[in-house]
């Protein structure tokens, strides 16, 4: 049980690092490709919005569903949506 909570932290670290490498190069190479700056406001602000409405959420359905099948959900909707 405490190695599957380390393997999800860990993912999700690593989830985290992720997106943290990629947004300040994003803008740059979306610019290049034609995209409008608004289009890319609206992409970080969608980004904001979903933190702002789910993070309230996320004890009370930790307590619901409880904490490992809330972090493979999310792994699970991560990739559903990468591979989108």
């Amino acid at each position: 049980m405490k190695k599957e909570i380390i393997l999800l932290f860990m993912i999700n670290v690593l989830s985290a690092i992720g997106y943290s490498l990629v947004a300040p190069l994003f803008p740059l190479i979306a610019m290049k490709r034609g995209v409008a700056e608004y289009i890319i406001g609206f992409i970080f602000s969608c980004f904001a919005i979903s933190n702002v409405i789910t993070i309230p959420m996320t004890p009370t359905i930790i307590k619901i569903y409880g904490r490992i099948n809330l972090m493979y959900f999310s792994l699970i909707l991560e990739v559903s949506i990468f591979y989108l």
